[in-house]
């Protein structure tokens, strides 16, 4: 064996056992750890948070993209700690029958920052980011939304009305009715 794996999920009490059909990871409850959703064959959905919120610090990055790629997929944030590297690729579709939060998460341990963060757009184009405080969610947006294709780090009449027709959030309307 390259490495010792020991079996934790029974530990962890969320062993679940049957054929799996669908599996989401991410921040449920908006606490900065990372909760797990599981849907096993002709079985209710069940839905697994960690409650390890404030044992580590921890950032998340909700990166935004351009045109009908609004989530950013295929943009890859790498992070850089004392010389290692940390590459996370935001991926759709990546379950079968669910995907994972495009918020991509990263554990910081006892740091209270993020070092250095490269974000490499789909597109080739790249922003970086030092010295980033931890503990937060950062919105991170592609330069078209920024209007930063001249660098000179100001944002005219022009690039801000380019910013808000280019960039819109979701308002979702809806009407719930819970059932028993």
């Amino acid at each position: 064996n390259a490495f010792p794996l020991e079996e934790l999920a029974e530990v962890c009490n969320v062993a679940c056992y049957g054929n799996s059909y669908a599996l989401a990871i991410g921040d449920v409850d908006d606490n900065g750890t990372l909760d797990m959703m599981v849907q096993n064959h002709e079985e209710l959905i069940r839905l697994f948070i960690n409650f390890e919120a404030g044992l580590r610090n921890w950032i998340k990055f909700d990166v935004k993209g351009v045109g009908m790629n609004k989530f950013a997929v295929g943009a890859r944030l790498t992070a850089t700690v004392n010389g290692r590297k940390t590459m996370h690729e935001i991926a759709a579709g990546s379950n079968y029958k669910s995907t994972n939060d495009y918020i991509e998460h990263f554990g910081l341990n006892n740091l209270d920052h993020l070092p250095l963060l490269e974000v490499r757009f789909p597109d080739g184009q790249v922003r970086t980011f030092q010295d980033v405080p931890g503990m937060t969610t950062w919105l991170v947006l592609h330069p078209d939304l920024m209007g930063a294709h001249d660098e000179n780090g100001t944002r005219g009449p022009e690039e801000l009305a380019a910013f808000a027709q280019s960039y819109h959030k979701l308002d979702f309307q809806h009407d719930w009715e819970f059932q028993d």
